[in-house]
């Protein structure tokens, strides 16, 4: 039959997909206009839905770009529907307010989406289509037009189909890539796609207009053409038709099953810590290289003369060569000495012609797909034994001048590997006890650290030394602790190991460089002095050099406060840091001689040396004298702190106040390079962003001159302490779709968020940096205890940092506090009091960022359950982790919590957290 161009517009699996008429578009676009205007999208559309039944047609509001469209209603509950958009087969949970009656001239378009699986493919491996598939067959057909011909229609309208794309079947490419084995009969496919019922019309029949006692439940289906008749060419596992394999034979009833690699037994090395023999078998790179342990020689021998003698037999030959997809695991047989070996297909290259590699020895080939065999359930006892294995803490050096071999890495790196091995890859070599489980899938790769022949130290050193390799720090990824050798009995330093410089002002003045600014009242400076600059480089100079001759360090070997040297992903020089704050496999630092903070990954964190210690810190935390913001909440606009960086190219004349309790230098600064000296403060006053504070003020919290130092740490007076009624919360739109961080989940019900805007996750990460500055540098205030509803510094046990943080209660003794963490909204009892500190005017400008939200539709399941329980909550942490973005449309308020509709990316996939919850049995619809 004649096919018709299309678009996919959905795609849950090859079985599973939805097309539109390319020639439609222009129609549908047109209907979609319409159905858009008011008074269709007004809140309060006088033929609002009420009570709308299960089948219905209606217009519904999509919640991603609020335009609305005919959908079918597949579920109703309470006031909450699922609807699928049926001209495009996407599907989605709302409410009823989100739907409006079909109009008459809204049904004289036929439905434009047309569910759809594919002809003569089946999956490689069981019923279910496997994600790497689902990913192929959607990069495949997606943005691109489709000649598309229907040849059935199954009872539930599903269409099967075959696609071509760019000349070229679908279901062809699925087959050659692996993901897909042919299809030899029309009931193989229905079983291999059957899916979920899709909602679609049964009927061809036109509807009549609807009314209230007959509402839409079907409308005209756009017809693809059919055609009854097989194709001429049916293709094969690797492109070829069919009239091929037929004309070869097929696989009797009584050959065996071709196993999935996942399905065969493989040797792995010992779980445990020390040193123990391997034999390397196949060297391919320092990324991938092949070992054997444990003496199993003498029945591996046996195997390969069963193993011959058996396909010795002409009988078996070609009856199964089109039967092997990729990561199959059968016989091949070697070219070099005609034997046969166990291997697994690697790659199909064409349609006779596949990459084996022999999984006994790790070497690979390409072959004919003549020359495969099954394996009989006898020749699958012994586990396969070549090891996958790569060198830990090294990745090659990523230069173009280089010439790549494997996985970029260069023929000098795979020679200097085999002259470190030995002679041939035979050699016997101890491991270290390095030796990790990278991956915990079948078959498994292992991450070791290997001896040279020649030196007591690492292969990695001497392909370090020749500029083949550069060290990185994969292996912290994995659940095994691996120290590496350079890092082994190193001593840490902390903050308090590194002095800050002392301006040496005697007469109150000193000339600076503005190096950071986070807002006028919190910023850094360098002396302005030319030994400074040169003593910076020098150091600058000598870190690169003790960096790239040591490994990096890895997250599960850093503290906070900890000092390291790290690479800024500016200029990709290196510098000294402090570590801020540690996350999963990230860290907030903060560069000590500049002041600037970033987050980033273990591959650019290195361990610090005594030597180092030699230079003080150059990063002067300041604050401008008597000024603050003219702003309600206290906070600075970003052009505040613009005026003061433009400064920082000039040396600054800088008059030294004082300093608070935390070493905050409390200045001014003045720009003497012009006829008329500039006070910065001034400039901000005058331009709106700042007013003047009463000096008093200011020398309650600062030193000046011989004011008694005692003074620094005198606790306020409860009524002047900052009280959790007296500040600010972040506000995120009742209605609209917004991004979010889930920062705690007590559960679905109770969860707290933070805005996912870039500025407010810059300003999150600002503001770690600061409670570090300001705490690690206060000893514990005498006499200070936290008062109920008080704001204060608190220090969070399972990572060590420092948070705002309200009181919430106070023990008998005093000598402990019940706090909840205002920006996270999580809480932690039993804090003690010496683990508290006020909390310094500067760090209460920031309004509280934990916003209290509750997951919109659900409730706690099964029906009639009353609480959530733990895997209901534990689900939804799965679902949103912290780190991720996490997209949010505004419900509006039960109360004092925030409604939320959360959505989250998978696999390309958008997933609903309600739908997620209640298809799981953790939750159910309102």
């Amino acid at each position: 039959g004649r096919g018709e161009t299309c678009v996919l517009t959905e795609c849950k699996s090859p079985g599973d997909f939805w097309l539109t008429p390319f020639a439609s578009m222009d129609e549908l676009s047109a209907l979609v206009d319409r159905m858009d205007e008011p008074p269709m999208t007004s809140a309060t559309h006088p033929d609002g839905m009420r009570d709308p039944a299960v089948g219905e047609i209606v217009v519904a509001q999509h919640s991603l770009d609020q335009v609305w469209y005919r959908a079918r209603v597949n579920v109703v509950m309470n006031n909450i529907v699922e609807v699928t958009f049926i001209d495009f087969g996407k599907s989605e949970t709302t409410t009823i307010g989100a739907l409006r009656p079909v109009q008459p001239e809204f049904l004289d378009l036929p439905v434009q989406g047309v569910p759809c699986s594919l002809r003569h493919v089946q999956p490689a491996f069981g019923n279910k289509w496997s994600p790497e598939a689902v990913k192929a067959f959607t990069e495949l057909v997606q943005d691109v037009e489709l000649c598309c011909t229907s040849h059935s229609v199954s009872e539930n309208g599903i269409h099967s189909v075959t696609l071509d794309v760019g000349g070229q079947s679908a279901a062809s490419q699925l087959i050659a890539t692996g993901h897909g084995i042919y299809a030899e009969t029309e009931d193989a496919v229905a079983v291999s796609n059957r899916q979920q019922p899709v909602p679609v019309a049964s009927s061809m029949a036109t509807l009549s207009t609807p009314s209230p006692s007959s509402r839409p439940s079907a409308v005209t289906v756009a017809s693809y053409n059919q055609e009854e008749s097989r194709p001429a060419q049916r293709l094969s596992p690797c492109g070829a038709s069919s009239d091929t394999a037929s004309s070869e034979g097929s696989l009797s009833q009584s050959s065996p099953p071709i196993p999935h690699k996942e399905q065969v037994k493989w040797s792995s090395l010992p779980d445990r810590k020390g040193e123990f023999d391997v034999r390397f078998s196949e060297l391919v790179s320092p990324g991938c290289f092949y070992v054997c342990y444990g003496d199993s020689e003498e029945e591996l021998t046996s195997l390969m003369q069963l193993m011959n003698s058996h396909y010795a037999d002409r009988r078996l030959q070609n009856k199964t060569q089109n039967l092997y997809p990729v990561d199959s695991v059968c016989a091949a047989q070697f070219s070099q000495d005609d034997g046969w070996y166990r291997a697994v297909v690697t790659k199909c290259i064409s349609h006779d012609q596949v990459q084996v590699r022999f999984t006994d020895f790790g070497n690979s080939e390409t072959i004919s797909t003549s020359l495969l065999r099954p394996l009989t359930s006898e020749m699958l006892q012994l586990p396969m034994q070549a090891i996958e294995c790569s060198l830990a803490d090294i990745r090659p050096v990523p230069s173009s001048s280089q010439s790549a071999s494997v996985d970029g890495w260069s023929q000098q790196a795979i020679s200097l590997l085999g002259e470190h091995v030995g002679p041939d890859g035979k050699k016997r070599v101890a491991l270290h006890s390095g030796a990790e489980r990278a991956t915990g899938g079948t078959p498994p790769h292992y991450r070791l650290h290997v001896p040279s022949v020649h030196e007591a130290k690492t292969i990695n050193e001497p392909l370090v030394g020749a500029n083949v390799a550069v060290w990185t720090n994969e292996a912290a990824a994995t659940d095994v602790d691996v120290v590496a050798p350079a890092c082994t009995g190193t001593p840490r330093f902390t903050l308090a190991d590194l002095p800050a410089v002392n301006p040496h002002a005697a007469d109150g003045f000193f000339n600076g460089l503005v190096s950071d600014v986070q807002s006028p009242e919190y910023f850094h400076m360098q002396l302005a002095k030319s030994e400074v600059a040169q003593q910076i480089q020098t150091l600058g100079e000598d870190l690169a050099t003790h960096c790239k001759a040591s490994p990096p360090l890895k997250m599960s070997q850093l503290s906070v406060n900890d000092l390291c040297l790290a690479q800024f992903s500016a200029d990709r020089c290196f510098y000294r840091v402090v570590v801020c704050q540690v996350t999963g496999d990230s860290a907030l630092i903060r560069y000590v001689d500049f002041g600037n903070t970033e987050t980033v990954g273990e591959s650019v964190l290195w361990h610090f040396d005594k030597k180092f210690l030699s230079l003080p810190r150059q990063a002067l935390t300041c604050k401008l004298h008597c000024i603050q913001s003219s702003q309600e909440d206290g906070t600075y606009p970003k052009t505040a702190c613009k005026r003061i960086e433009k400064y920082s190219r000039k040396a600054l004349c800088v008059q030294l106040h004082g300093e608070d309790a935390c070493s905050v230098l409390d200045v001014d600064l003045f720009d003497t390079s012009g006829d008329k000296d500039i006070n910065i403060a001034d400039e901000l006053i005058n331009a709106g962003f700042a007013q003047r504070r009463a000096a008093a003020e200011e020398v309650a919290s600062c030193s000046a001159g011989s004011a008694d130092s005692s003074k620094r740490n005198d606790v306020a007076t409860e009524a002047a302490r900052p009280h959790r009624s007296n500040f600010p919360v972040s506000q995120l739109a009742s209605t609209g779709i917004f991004d979010v961080l889930v920062v705690d989940t007590r559960s679905p019900s109770s969860f707290s968020v933070q805005s996912g805007s870039d500025d407010t996750i810059k300003a999150s990460a600002a503001l770690i940096g600061q409670m570090a500055d300001h705490c690690e540098s206060l000893k514990p205030v005498s006499g200070y205890c936290p008062i109920l509803g008080e704001i204060c510094c608190a220090l969070f046990s399972d990572d060590e940092c420092w948070y705002r943080a309200v009181v919430d209660s106070i023990s008998a003794d005093r000598l402990s506090v019940d706090v909840t963490f205002v920006d996270f909204g999580n809480s932690e009892a039993n804090v003690s009091v010496a683990n508290t500190r006020p909390l310094p005017e500067h760090l209460c400008r920031q309004p509280l960022q934990a916003i209290t939200c509750s997951l919109f539709g659900v409730a706690p399941g099964p029906r009639g359950a009353t609480n959530w329980s733990q895997a209901a909550t534990e689900c939804m942490q799965e679902l949103t982790p912290m780190s991720v973005k996490v997209t949010a449309e505004g419900m509006g308020y039960d109360g004092d919590s925030l409604m939320l509709k959360l959505t989250v990316s998978s696999s390309g996939q958008d997933v609903v957290i309600a739908n997620k919850l209640v298809a799981r049995g953790h939750a159910v619809f309102l």
